[in-house]
C-alpha cells in the first residue's frame, strides 16, 4: 500500500498558492490595445525622418477642420533644412505604400504653418510631389472612411542638379589586413559596422572589427572576442537582428571543412554565444543572409553543401532554425546556387538576390522572398556574376550592387567594377569606377547614409582598403559640403564636378566642411593633383560666409593657413584653374592646441584602465587621449632606462599624463600598487561616448590605438583592459579596478566581488528564496522604477529566470517552478 506523507498538504497548498500567483499576474500584464495614437492632432505632431518611417493609425480620431485626410488621422513633420536636402530648391515626395488588410490611407501635405495645404491625395496608395524650400512641412495621413491600419511612409528630396554617378572614395587602408570572402553587417545599436573572417593566400582568418566613425578617415579597430567566439574561416554569412541587438554568423569554411555552426554576437554586452540548435541548416559555405526587420526573422538562402549547391530557405527567429523552402531547378524558376548577392528591402517588406551559380551555370534573375514564397522580376539584370556585394541603402531606397566576378559565366568575362542600383529595374551608375574585385564585403552605414567596401580580390591583386560611395559627387555645392577632420586626408575627383559659386576655386569645385578643435593655426592642402588647384576658405557653413583665404598653386599642390577658433565652423572649396579638373588628395593638419575635458567628479567620469607588459627599451614616446571632438596629448615623454620594468614606464606614463595642463580637475592617471603597479587608470571628466589611447614613437601623432585584444610595441608594449562598467558596491570605482587592488574582495575567483553576488530569485535581497519574493518579483516585471525605488540595493535581473537579460512575461513560468521546489 501506498504510504502518503504526512506534508503533503503543506506541498499542495504551496503548489496552488504558486499557481494562483502564476495566474494572477498573468491577468496583471498588459493586454495590446489600440490606444490613441500620440500624434493624433496636429499640435502633437511627431518628426518624420527621410526615407521609411512606420504608420500606425489604428486608434485615431477624426481631428481638427482641414477636410483632406480627416479621417482616422495622424500628424508628422519633416524638417527638410535638417535633413541636408542636396539644394536650397528641390521635389519633396511623399508616398504611403503597402498599407495592410483593409486600410486605405489618405495623404496631405501642409506648409510650415501646418494650416495652408499645400496638395491632398486619395488614392490607392497615395503619393505627392511638390517643390520644396528647405523649411519645415507637416504632414497628415488619414484613412478613407475611417479606416486604420499600417503602413508605410517615404519621404524624399532630390536637387535640381542630381548626377548619375557613383562615388568610392578611399577612407581607411589600417586593419583588417587584405582578404577576401569575409563579412560585414551593420550594427544599428552602436551605429557601426562589423568585419569577421576571410581569408589571403596562406591564411584564413577569425578576427573581429567595427569601424570607428568618430576618428579620421574612419579606420577599424579590433572588437570583443569574448565567449565562445567564432574560429577562423570564409565563405560565411552574417546579419544583425535589429530586435534583440545580436549579429547572426552561420557556416563558412573552416580549417575543418564546411561548418554548420550558428554564432552571435551580443552587441550591447560584446560577448559571442554559440546556440546549436538540434534541427539547423546542413553545413555550407558561400551562402548569403539578410534580416528581415518587418516580420524579426534572419533569412539565409543557398550556400554550398556536401550535397552540392541548395536551394533551401532557412529562417532563424533567435531559437531555432526552419525550413521555409527547398527550391530545385528546373522545377522552380528559382533555380540552387551559391556566391550569389541578398539584401533586405524595408521598403518592398522582401528579401532580394541577384546572381550566383550552381557550379555549372552563372546566373543573372533578380528574385524576392516575402516571408512566405519566392517571385521572380522581369527586370533585365547586369551580366550573370558571382561574388558580387549587394546591400540596401535606406536613405536612397534602393539596392546597390558592386563588381563581382564573370569568369565563366559570360564570353570574355572577367573581374568586374561596376556600380549598379536597383529599385523596379537596373541602373548602371558612371563615376570613378573602384578598382574591379570580387568576394569583397559590404555594408550599408546609416550613421553616415553610404555604402561602406572593404577589401577583395582582382585576378592579381588583394585589397585592403576600405571605401565609402555615395551617388553622384555629393560634394559639389555647397550645401553638400562633405565634413573633414583634423589630421585627416581625403582622395578626390572632380573631373564631373561643376561650377558651384563665381570667384576663388571655382570651376570644376569641390565642397568641404571643417569644425575646429582648438584655438590656434590650421593649414589646408592640396597634394598629388593632375591639375593647378585652387582652394580657399569661407566662415561658416553653407550658406557661405565671408571668405577668409584664397590660394592659387602650381601643378599637384597648393596650402593655405588659417587661425581658427575652437567650435567654429569653416567651409573649404577645393577648385580648377580653368574649370580642369582631375584627381587630387586634400589634406588637414593636426590641429595641436589641445583641450581639456569637463570636471571629474564621481558619477561624471570615463575611465580607462592600460596594462604595460616586458621591459624598457629606453625609447622615448609620445601618447594621446580622444574623446570626442577633444583630445590631450605628450609628443615628448622621456624613455625610461633600458631594462626599467613594466611598474617603471607605468609610473613614468602616469607622471607624464599627470604633468598635462588638465590635471588635476579634468584629467588624472592613477598607479595601482602591490602586484597591479603594471597598470594605471585613466581617468577624464564626464561621461564620454568614448575614450581612445594611442602611443607612439616621439615627436609623432600617435596611431596606435591600445585595445584588449593586442599590444602595441613601444618602451615596452601596452594594451587596454577592459573595465566591467559596474560598481555593484557603490564605492565609485569600477569593479574590475576594485578587485585588481583588493583580490581577495573575489574568494571564489569567478570575476564577480562576493558581496555583490546575484542570486537568481532573491528578487527581494533577503538572502532566500521564498514567497517573501512574489511581491518584488511581480513590481519587477510590471514596474522597474517602482522595484529600484523599493529595492535599491537589489538587481533588478534578480527576476530574470531565462537568462535573456530581460525581465519579462516569460521570466514567470520558471521564477514559479523554483518556488515551488525550494518550498
Amino acid at each position: 500500500m501506498t504510504i502518503k506523507d504526512p506534508n503533503s498538504h503543506v506541498h499542495e497548498y504551496y503548489r496552488l498558492r504558486m499557481l494562483a500567483f502564476y495566474a494572477a499576474i498573468t491577468l496583471m500584464l498588459p493586454i495590446a490595445a489600440n490606444a490613441q495614437p500620440a500624434n493624433d492632432d496636429a499640435p502633437n505632431a511627431v518628426p518624420a525622418s527621410l526615407g521609411i518611417n512606420i504608420i500606425d493609425n489604428r486608434g485615431a480620431t477624426t481631428g481638427g477642420t482641414i477636410s483632406c485626410a480627416d479621417d482616422s488621422d495622424v500628424w508628422y513633420f519633416f524638417d527638410a533644412s535638417a535633413a541636408h536636402c542636396s539644394a536650397v530648391v528641390f521635389d519633396l515626395s511623399i508616398d504611403v505604400i503597402l498599407p495592410s488588410p483593409g486600410y486605405a490611407p489618405t495623404l496631405a501635405v501642409y506648409d510650415n504653418a501646418g494650416t495652408n495645404e499645400l496638395a491632398c491625395n486619395a488614392s490607392s496608395p497615395p503619393s505627392i510631389t511638390i517643390p520644396a524650400t528647405n523649411t519645415t512641412y507637416w504632414i497628415r495621413v488619414g484613412g478613407v472612411g475611417g479606416s486604420t491600419g499600417t503602413a508605410r511612409l517615404i519621404i524624399n528630396c532630390s536637387g535640381p542638379n542630381t548626377i548619375n554617378g557613383y562615388v568610392w572614395e578611399p577612407v581607411s587602408n589600417t586593419d583588417p589586413s587584405p582578404r577576401y570572402d569575409h563579412a560585414m553587417a551593420y550594427d544599428s545599436t552602436n551605429q557601426t559596422i562589423l568585419l569577421f573572417g576571410g581569408r589571403a593566400p596562406g591564411s584564413l582568418f577569425g578576427d573581429f572589427y567595427e569601424l570607428d566613425n568618430n576618428a579620421p578617415n574612419h579606420p577599424w579597430v579590433p572588437a570583443s572576442l569574448f565567449g565562445p567566439a567564432p574560429t577562423a574561416r570564409y565563405g560565411h554569412a552574417m546579419a544583425f537582428d535589429r530586435n534583440r541587438n545580436r549579429l547572426v554568423l552561420f557556416g563558412g569554411w573552416t580549417p575543418t571543412g564546411r561548418s554548420d555552426e550558428t554564432y552571435e554576437y551580443d552587441v550591447v554586452n560584446q560577448i559571442w554565444d554559440n546556440p546549436q540548435p538540434a534541427v539547423r541548416p546542413s553545413a555550407r559555405y558561400y551562402h548569403s543572409m539578410a534580416y528581415d526587420t518587418i516580420r524579426g526573422r534572419t533569412v539565409l538562402y543557398g550556400g554550398s553543401t556536401n550535397a552540392g549547391p541548395s536551394g533551401e530557405t532557412w529562417e532563424w527567429d533567435g531559437n531555432q532554425w526552419t525550413l521555409r523552402t527547398n527550391l530545385t531547378c528546373p522545377a522552380t524558376l528559382l533555380c540552387q546556387r551559391f556566391n550569389h548577392a541578398m539584401a533586405y528591402s524595408p521598403l518592398f517588406g522582401a528579401t532580394y538576390i541577384f546572381g550566383g551559380t550552381d557550379g555549372g551555370t552563372c546566373f543573372n534573375d533578380t528574385a524576392h522572398w516575402n516571408g512566405s514564397s519566392w517571385g521572380i522580376s522581369t527586370a533585365m539584370g547586369p551580366t550573370e556574376r558571382t561574388s558580387h556585394e549587394m546591400v540596401w541603402d535606406s536613405v536612397r531606397n534602393e539596392f546597390v550592387m558592386y563588381g563581382g566576378n564573370t569568369v565563366g559565366c559570360i564570353a570574355g568575362g572577367g573581374v568586374e567594377s561596376d556600380t549598379v542600383t536597383f529599385q523596379t529595374t537596373w541602373a548602371f551608375k558612371a563615376g570613378n569606377g573602384n578598382q574591379p574585385r570580387f568576394g569583397h564585403a559590404m555594408a550599408f552605414d546609416e550613421s553616415i547614409g553610404a555604402v561602406v567596401l572593404h577589401g577583395g580580390a582582382s585576378s592579381t591583386v588583394l585589397y585592403g582598403e576600405t571605401f565609402i560611395g555615395e551617388p553622384g559627387i555629393p560634394n559639389d555645392e555647397p550645401t553638400g559640403a562633405i565634413h573633414i577632420n583634423s589630421n585627416s586626408s581625403r582622395t578626390f575627383d572632380s573631373q564631373a564636378a561643376t561650377d558651384g559659386l563665381p570667384g576663388c576655386a571655382s570651376g570644376a569645385d569641390l565642397w568641404y566642411e571643417y569644425t575646429a578643435t582648438c584655438t590656434g593655426q590650421i593649414s589646408f592642402s592640396v597634394t598629388g593633383a593632375t591639375f593647378i588647384p585652387e582652394i580657399a576658405v569661407y566662415q561658416g557653413s553653407a550658406p557661405v560666409g565671408a571668405q577668409i583665404a584664397c590660394e592659387t598653386g602650381v601643378t599637384g599642390f597648393v596650402q593655405t593657413e588659417i587661425v581658427v577658433t575652437n567650435g567654429a565652423t569653416y567651409t573649404v572649396r577645393v577648385g580648377a584653374v580653368g574649370g580642369a579638373g582631375g584627381v587630387g588628395t586634400l589634406n588637414v593638419s593636426y590641429c595641436d592646441l589641445q583641450t581639456c575635458p569637463s570636471v571629474i567628479s564621481i558619477g561624471s567620469q570615463t575611465q580607462f584602465l592600460v596594462e604595460i607588459t616586458g621591459t624598457a627599451s629606453g625609447l622615448p614616446w609620445s601618447w594621446i587621449i580622444k574623446w570626442p571632438g577633444n583630445f590631450a596629448a605628450d609628443y615628448h615623454v622621456p624613455g625610461v632606462t633600458p631594462g626599467g620594468t613594466a611598474s617603471d614606464v607605468a609610473a613614468a606614463w602616469v607622471a607624464s599624463i599627470n604633468n598635462h595642463a588638465c590635471f588635476p580637475q579634468r584629467l588624472r592617471a592613477q598607479q595601482l600598487s602591490g602586484g597591479s603597479s603594471n597598470k594605471f587608470i585613466i581617468t577624464i571628466g564626464g561621461n564620454q561616448a568614448f575614450m581612445n589611447v594611442a602611443v607612439g614613437p616621439e615627436g609623432q601623432v600617435p596611431n596606435c590605438y591600445l585595445n584588449p585584444i593586442s599590444v602595441c610595441p613601444f618602451n615596452p608594449d601596452a594594451s587596454q583592459i577592459l573595465l566591467s562598467g559596474e560598481d555593484c558596491n557603490l564605492n565609485g570605482e569600477d569593479d574590475t579596478i576594485d578587485l585588481l587592488r583588493e583580490p581577495e574582495l573575489d574568494t571564489n575567483n569567478n570575476g564577480v566581488i562576493d558581496s555583490c553576488e546575484l542570486v537568481f530569485g532573491d528578487v527581494n535581497c533577503d538572502e532566500r528564496i521564498d514567497g517573501n519574493d512574489m511581491s518584488a518579483f511581480v513590481t519587477a516585471l510590471t514596474d522597474p522604477q517602482l522595484y529600484d525605488e523599493r529595492y535599491p540595493d537589489c538587481p533588478i535581473l534578480a527576476a530574470d529566470l531565462d537568462g535573456d537579460f530581460l525581465v519579462t512575461p516569460a521570466d514567470i513560468e520558471p521564477f514559479v517552478r523554483l518556488l515551488l521546489e525550494r518550498e
